[in-house]
């Protein structure tokens, strides 16, 4: 039986507030009817939030631990953000708790560069790319990432105080739509691609991979298991992401590490 619980949501000088008890969860089976209803409140509210040139949406977390929630599921996906808001990219943070409950807010902001240009990079990758059609799995980002990562960076520890995220895509043209499932695919593709494969049953996961993306077995078990490129420990989610998506000639996946707060 569902349980009552109390929310809100507004709009106020052009900043969207939902006040939950727990991130929003993703709508795939049955979900408490408070859910259901704030998260149309949200993008009800969303659809009012004037979207001027040269600016992207900021979401933030606020009251969630990095293990219960991730940014990109709580703050996009499980809301099914109206497509026109995320089609320069989107910026996304967490917040220390103000009460009880968790609080996503939603604003408009400069596509100027983030003011926490003092944090310490960690590493840089080019990833280059055909078309955006090498991106159409989270696989397929992990698969392209990992490949670049395990050449370029060396094996080391997950820093403290954890990692954000910064990735510019370039894609051919604005054929290509920008929509939340592809920021969902490249979220968890780069994640999945700092992160050393934990589980038992490496041979069988890199069989299933390689019939999967049509590559090399014994690739995908090196690529699975090395050290390498091992910037976030197992089940690690990123501290703050940014992902801004550019048309141009060339299709190219830039990221950018940054050490967290």
């Amino acid at each position: 039986m569902d349980v009552f619980r109390t929310w809100s949501v507004g709009l106020d000088g052009g900043v969207v507030t939902a006040s939950l008890p727990e991130p929003l969860r993703f709508p795939s089976g049955p979900l408490p009817e408070w859910m259901g209803r704030s998260a149309t409140a949200i993008r009800d509210a969303l659809r009012e939030l004037p979207i001027a040139d040269g600016t992207v949406l900021e979401a933030t977390l606020a009251g969630a631990a990095p293990g219960d929630a991730d940014l990109g599921d709580a703050l996009l996906y499980n809301v099914r953000i109206p497509e026109a808001h995320v089609r320069g990219g989107v910026r996304l943070r967490r917040a220390a708790a103000a009460g009880p409950g968790v609080i996503q807010s939603y604003r408009r902001v400069p596509l100027a560069a983030a003011d926490d240009d003092d944090r310490a990079v960690l590493a840089t990758l080019q990833v280059p790319l055909k078309g955006v059609f090498e991106l159409d799995t989270a696989r397929l980002v992990w698969l392209a990432v990992r490949r670049v990562a395990v050449a370029a960076l060396p094996a080391g520890a997950a820093p403290l105080g954890g990692v954000e995220l910064r990735a510019r895509l370039v894609a051919e043209s604005e054929r290509e739509p920008v929509t939340t499932e592809l920021i969902e695919r490249l979220l968890d593709g780069i994640r999945a691609s700092l992160q050393v494969y934990a589980a038992d049953d490496l041979e069988g996961t890199a069989r299933r991979l390689a019939a999967e993306l049509k590559a090399d077995q014994a690739e995908m078990s090196t690529l699975l298991s090395s050290p390498r490129g091992a910037v976030l420990a197992a089940g690690e989610r990123f501290a703050a992401v940014e992902v801004i998506v550019t048309a141009g000639a060339r299709a190219q996946l830039d990221i950018e590490l940054r050490a967290g707060a």
